[in-house]
């Protein structure tokens, strides 16, 4: 199958990643025409995408094209059971719930997490106890992630494969001079193709452990996999097989659902969509990625969006999830987010307004976190006391010190928050404090943060 058009994705302003430049170039010499396209175009539906055209970006286009052609979006398959033999760990499914509750008693052992749905909400990390949650901020904790157990990577490749053939390997991670063992891996592309599960291209990602064995990291799809070093030919050509494959199972009246493509931004329309006091989070998530979109083609918001965007916020039954998204425009409603946070909203609003505005280095709300975090009134203030110290608010050092003396010893969150606090602004810790928590009795987490700190116990 020849595309008779490549549509690449331009994430503004003519701007191109690295993988849609080297596709770019390598369309143009092979005489295919290329269109760049935006999100916003994926997300209204008027890019004319058929069976017979080539698209590539990031998943979010990619899943958006698919939802147009009526192609099934893949199912994430990271550790395909054919492959278990090559993992030389434990690899489990598991809500990040399930993961707290493990590493909050005391025989919890390290454990590296990773999304297992298709959009990736945090970034995969190893979590040692339960203060580690703060990193991921207010993730569903009902959410399935992958679970493995930690251990030693000498070093990290990525292999590239069409069908059966190995077209390229990348190192990306680790010692370049500590090769993986080829058997190995030609072994685990045969089992992954035989199983019946293997798309038709793919990257599939290697290491060497510390035992010096060859196992298997991830795999991961072809349809928007990233390139490390790789050439463009073989990059192009492994993208264009996958796509064909998809390609191929598209419903035949996909077509026909294209939007004639329009310039128009339906403010009125989205602004009585915002409102968010419904539980409708589907709806409220497509509003506000729209939204984005207009906001990152460098389209002012007007007032009375600006306005429904800030009363959004207010009016909420998840405020966290707005305020997720609007950190990426906060610079542009400074002036609308200073109002509420000077209204009588609801404290959690107002501190959620706080730390926005604080996200683009704007201090006025300050004060009100501050207060937040010494008086420990709220379960969610570990996480405010970090973003303080992160914004290198000093006036913490002391919150912390006298934080840590207050609390329990059993209170591991809120006392290894404050402890990082110390960290991250090089503070020691004072020897009243180091004997309170050299006792027999304190929690290992606790233990292992104060040597991470170069506290002496």
């Amino acid at each position: 199958m020849v595309f008779k058009i490549a549509f690449l994705q331009d994430t503004g302003r003519g701007k191109l990643r690295i993988e849609e430049q080297m596709l770019k170039s390598e369309f143009e010499r092979r005489g295919t025409p290329v269109e760049l396209y935006s999100i916003k175009r994926i997300q209204r539906r008027n890019l004319p995408l058929s069976t017979e055209t080539f698209i590539a970006g990031d998943m979010d286009a990619m899943h958006g094209a698919m939802q147009q052609l009526k192609i099934d979006i893949p199912v994430p398959n990271d550790y395909p059971d054919c492959l278990a033999p090559f993992l030389h760990r434990r690899v489990w499914h598991a809500t990040l719930g399930d993961v707290e509750r493990r590493l909050a008693g005391d025989a919890g052992r390290p454990v590296f997490v990773k999304p297992s749905a298709r959009r990736k909400n945090f970034t995969g990390r190893v979590f040692t106890w339960s203060g580690d949650f703060l990193h991921i901020g207010t993730v569903s904790r009902r959410q399935m992630v992958w679970c493995s157990d930690v251990v030693s990577w000498k070093s990290e490749f990525r292999v590239y494969v069409i069908g059966d053939e190995i077209v390229g390997t990348d190192h990306y991670a680790g010692d370049p001079e500590v090769v993986l063992d080829m058997g190995t891996v030609n072994a685990a592309i045969v089992a992954y193709r035989k199983s019946g599960q293997a798309p038709a291209a793919y990257g599939i990602d290697f290491g060497v452990l510390g035992t010096g064995e060859t196992a298997l990291v991830e795999v991961n799809d072809g349809y928007a996999l990233g390139a490390y070093a790789l050439a463009a030919k073989p990059y192009t050509d492994l993208l264009i097989k996958r796509w064909q494959e998809l390609v191929q199972t598209a419903k035949a009246d996909a077509v026909s659902q294209i939007v004639p493509r329009t310039n128009a931004f339906d403010e009125a329309t989205l602004i009585s969509r915002l409102n968010l006091a419904s539980d409708d989070l589907e709806m409220q998530h497509n509003c506000l990625n729209e939204i984005l979109a207009h906001a990152a083609s460098n389209q002012k918001l007007s007032s009375n969006l600006k306005n429904a965007l800030v009363q959004s916020l207010s009016k909420s039954t998840k405020p966290f999830l707005v305020a997720e998204k609007l950190a990426l425009i906060a610079a542009q409603m400074e002036d609308e987010l200073r109002a509420l946070l000077d209204s009588d909203a609801a404290l959690p609003v107002r501190v959620w307004t706080a730390l926005l505005l604080l996200h683009v280095n704007v201090r006025a709300g300050v004060p009100l976190l501050l207060k937040v975090v010494e008086s420990r009134g709220d379960s969610w203030y570990p996480h405010v006391a970090m973003k303080l110290a992160h914004a290198n608010e000093r006036s913490m050092i002391e919150i912390a010190v006298k934080g840590l003396h207050a609390l329990d010893e059993n209170e591991v969150d809120a006392i290894g928050s404050f402890l990082d606090v110390l960290r991250i602004f090089s503070e020691p810790l004072p020897a009243a404090l180091l004997a309170k928590f050299s006792k027999t009795t304190t929690p290992w987490q606790i233990q292992r943060l104060l040597k991470l700190g170069n506290h002496k116990t």
